[in-house]
């Protein structure tokens, strides 16, 4: 076989691709199933109610910023950058002391954090439903959701440290976990209670998915605090004690500087998104849509279209789950030849998950709208997200990439930006009868465009010339 063309030697060879590889076939499981989710839900219960849904889910996506504090990257880069110096290695299975005492200082921050903010969404939910979201039907949803940020943080740090550690088999596992306990909890409920959704029942049907999201996420949860449980069995079947760091100031401060900046970039995103929803239904509103079809057509675009932008996500996160210790790792070995050539090979990997997705959109985009029991106006939404897929997936690697480096302040400056467009543009253009949902579209493709173009820019300042050739 030509060397050039053996995968399998290539993969050996370079950690990156294997764990890539391994976590893109099982987040295509997982995305099957949570695309089998989404088409039940939205065939079942209607876009009015996942309208509902997205809206509570863009304000738990803000507690939940504040619940995991940014720790599971941060954790990430620290573990990886301090195998790569080997400082304190104690020999293959046991971590090594500074590792410890990292996710000893990320545990001791997640477990209030995640109780913390579980209480304030509690607490404030009825009046974001009324004032940020301006529907009181989200505020049921949103309080069943507060529950899923208990353990939240702690989970968080749990993935860090395996993919710090670039041990991808659990976080693999556990991605499949978490939609397939949520599709069998639907289809149990359909098949149990056919019914189910044409009776009154005891929670609205937009809170009654939330509860199902935070079972999935619950168990996601117990499956890898489950995984390093048992690979602690041996030792203590042996009659060893594990070892557990002890929290280190300096450690604790190491952590804080990485995860505060990630931390306010997650912020950025969570609010940007409750903008979204509290923003795009009053600016349809203002284009002369009545409030109920405003939420209907707010719901159509996030809940029926844009899950589609995410479906070839599937393998461009596990580019960037692994970019991060693989950068980190590389930086701390200031072997910057290994650092470029691990960026490169992520974006023409990604360039070339761009190309596959813009032409699926642009040749069916009426088959994908019959998929979600859309129409005509779907299946045009679908076909401009042509335009939004380049800048997307890239502005993913490229932010990946500089937390890798250490640079998250980088990535929340260029989020800023994303953030600053983004919402200027939409409101010029949703509000305009012609444009709509459309002038939402091309108002996030504009955010993105300017922050991958930003993220490249800062990655390029960051790294010394190098030899092209050797480079690809």
């Amino acid at each position: 076989m030509v060397r050039g063309w053996d995968l399998a030697d290539l993969a050996r060879r370079r950690p990156v691709i294997r764990n890539a590889a391994a976590l893109a076939l099982t987040a295509g499981v997982a995305r099957l199933c949570d695309a089998a989710y989404r088409v039940a839900v939205a065939r079942l219960i209607g876009p009015e109610t996942v309208g509902l849904l997205q809206m509570a889910g863009s304000v738990y996506a803000f507690a939940f910023a504040l619940a995991t504090l940014g720790l599971s990257p941060a954790v990430a880069r620290l573990v990886a950058a301090g195998r790569a110096g080997r400082e304190g290695s104690s020999g293959p299975g046991q971590p090594a002391e500074k590792e410890r005492e990292v996710v000893a200082a990320a545990r001791a921050l997640a477990g209030p954090a995640g109780l913390a903010s579980a209480l304030l969404l509690l607490a404030a939910a009825p009046w974001l439903a009324r004032h940020v979201l301006a529907d009181p039907r989200a505020e049921a949803p949103l309080r069943v959701l507060a529950f899923g940020l208990i353990p939240a943080g702690y989970c968080g740090v749990l993935r860090g440290r395996f993919q710090g550690a670039q041990r991808m088999a659990p976080l693999a596992w556990a991605q499949i976990l978490e939609p397939a306990v949520r599709l069998t909890a639907i289809l149990c409920a359909l098949l149990a209670f056919p019914a189910l959704w044409s009776v009154p029942l005891p929670l609205p049907p937009a809170a009654l998915l939330a509860a199902v999201a935070v079972v999935g996420e619950g168990a996601e949860c117990l499956f890898l605090a489950g995984w390093i449980a048992r690979e602690a069995g041996p030792t203590r079947r042996r009659g060893q004690k594990m070892e557990r760091g002890s929290l280190s100031p300096a450690a604790t401060l190491q952590l804080l500087h990485l995860a505060v900046p990630i931390m306010l970039g997650q912020f950025l995103l969570s609010a940007v998104a409750v903008a979204d929803a509290s923003l795009i239904p009053r600016l349809l509103t203002a284009s002369g849509l009545p409030p109920p079809l405003a939420t209907r057509e707010y719901g159509t675009l996030y809940g029926m279209v844009l899950p589609f932008l995410f479906v070839p996500m599937t393998l461009v996160f596990p580019l960037g789950a692994v970019l991060i210790p693989g950068v980190a790792e590389a930086r701390a070995a200031a072997n910057f030849q290994k650092l470029r050539r691990r960026i490169a090979l992520a974006v023409r990997a990604t360039v070339a998950i761009e190309a596959g997705a813009a032409l699926l959109y642009l040749a069916a985009p009426g088959q994908l709208a019959e998929v979600v029991g859309g129409g005509a106006a779907v299946a045009e939404l679908i076909r401009g997200l042509a335009l939004w897929v380049p800048f997307a997936y890239l502005d993913h690697i490229g932010s990946a990439a500089l937390i890798g480096l250490g640079s998250a302040r980088g990535a929340l400056l260029d989020g800023l930006l994303n953030a600053a467009v983004r919402l200027s543009l939409a409101s010029l253009l949703v509000p305009h009868p012609a444009l709509r949902s459309k002038g939402a579209l091309l108002a996030l493709a504009a955010g993105d465009a300017a922050a991958t173009a930003a993220h490249f820019l800062r990655l390029n300042r960051q790294l010394p010339p190098m030899n092209r050739r050797k480079a690809l």
